[in-house]
Order: C-alpha cells, then sequence, then structure tokens
C-alpha cells in the first residue's frame, strides 16, 4: 500500500495478522514494491493504483495477488489500463453496485464482494433527542466529499422545515485545493443565507484519529443523524 494510505485496511490486517505470518510494505517507492515480489507468496493490494501496476506486471507463477479497489480508481484510465487483470487471482469490492460496473469494463477479471465494516465498540451509543440536527464528517475538505451539493440540497430542506441544523466537520486545511474548496462552501452558506443553520468546524486531527475516533465520538454526541453526499466513494466509510 502507498504511504498513510492503510487507513481503511488497518483493521482487516489485525486480524489477518492472528493467522498468517504478514508484512506490511507501506512505501511510495517502486522499487520497494518491486522488491517485496522477490520473497511473497500472496500480496494483498490495497488500492488499484500504481503499485498494482508494478506488482501484476512482475508477478512471479507461484505468487497470489488480491487488489481491493475502492471506487475512484475504476475512472482513472492511467490505473485501469495499465494493470494486468490476468494476472490478478481476486479483485475485491466493498458493495456489489459497483463490482458490477467493473465487470462490465473489465469483463474478464475474477471479482467478489467483500462487504465493509465497522467495529461498533469503538463509537459509543448516544442518547438522542428531538433536535433535527445533522453531521458530515470527513477527514479532509476535499471537493469529492460533495459538501458544495450538500449545502445547495440542504437549502431546500429548510425551504420546507427550517429546524434543521447540519454541521459539516473536518480537518484544518493543509493545501490550496482543499482551501479552495471550503471557502467555496463558506461563500454558499452566505449565499443561500444559512449561517444560523450550517456550520463548519474545522478539526485538529492526528494520525492516530483512525486509531482512537477522538473527534468522531464528540461529534456524534450533540448529533442525531449522519449524512453523506461523497461523490466517488463506494461507502461513505466516514
Amino acid at each position: 500500500c502507498e504511504k498513510n494510505k492503510t487507513h481503511f485496511a488497518t483493521s482487516i490486517l489485525k486480524e489477518l495478522n492472528n493467522i498468517f505470518d504478514i508484512k506490511m510494505v507501506l512505501s511510495n517507492s517502486k522499487i520497494k514494491f518491486f522488491v517485496s515480489l522477490l520473497y511473497s507468496k500472496t500480496i494483498w493490494v490495497e488500492w488499484a493504483s500504481w503499485p498494482a501496476i508494478i506488482i501484476s506486471k512482475y508477478k512471479k507463477p507461484n505468487q497470489k495477488i488480491f487488489i481491493r479497489l475502492h471506487r475512484y480508481e475504476m475512472y482513472r484510465k492511467k490505473y485501469i489500463e495499465r494493470i494486468k487483470w490476468d494476472n490478478i487471482d481476486k479483485v475485491i469490492f466493498v458493495n456489489r453496485s459497483l463490482e458490477k460496473e467493473f465487470n462490465n469494463i473489465i469483463p474478464n477479471a475474477k471479482t467478489c464482494t467483500i462487504p465493509n465494516a465497522l467495529d461498533m465498540d469503538q463509537f459509543p451509543i448516544t442518547e438522542r433527542n428531538n433536535q433535527n440536527s445533522l453531521l458530515s464528517y470527513g477527514y479532509q475538505f476535499n471537493p469529492i466529499k460533495g459538501y458544495d451539493k450538500l449545502i445547495k440540497l440542504f437549502r431546500k430542506v429548510l425551504d420546507k422545515d427550517n429546524s434543521f441544523t447540519l454541521t459539516i466537520a473536518g480537518k484544518k486545511p493543509d493545501n490550496s485545493l482543499y482551501k479552495e474548496y471550503l471557502e467555496m462552501c463558506y461563500k454558499l452558506i452566505k449565499k443561500f443565507d444559512m449561517e444560523k443553520n450550517v456550520n463548519i468546524k474545522l478539526l485538529d486531527i492526528s494520525i492516530n484519529e483512525i486509531a482512537e475516533h477522538k473527534n468522531i465520538n464528540k461529534l456524534l454526541i450533540n448529533h442525531n443523524a449522519i449524512i453523506s453526499y461523497s461523490l466517488e466513494e463506494s461507502f461513505h466509510y466516514a
């Protein structure tokens, strides 16, 4: 897996490590992925991106390769057209509709769906109240989250019932793309006169957030429902 992109695989690797001898190769180096092929019998590739291109190209006859494709990769020709799908023993999806869509693009690939899951013990259940408080939570203010479309939709909700509130929470932007998108969301909220009903909450999110869930558990206490308007994500995991 590419460095810093293991978040969806963490719980799976934890369980598999109880059964198998696992060596994780977390890198942005093509050389390291190539070297990993020299000693591995079974290879799990998280994301169908450029590491999958390298590993599928140099697979040995005695090796098995599994790729978990999330969604966005399927719409990137630079990945899909360069992966040697005949060398992949199984392409794994987290929902069946995405698997069917992929089968239309790569009809001869061997595929299956293993639904994603959450460990609910990590998210304490809180008492709901009568407030119509909604939460949309994501790691970054990335345009694929669809927050601008959610804000426009929420304007129509308020036209019907102005008792609803929406909190959009995410990490303080750390690059120009996320900063520009956040500014767009602020402008939409002001344009539609929704400052009293829509709140953007900027968070300090550490690298331990995936394991500790400190931010999301605090947010869940004060909201009664979660809403996602993500454009490309397959499971709306956030």
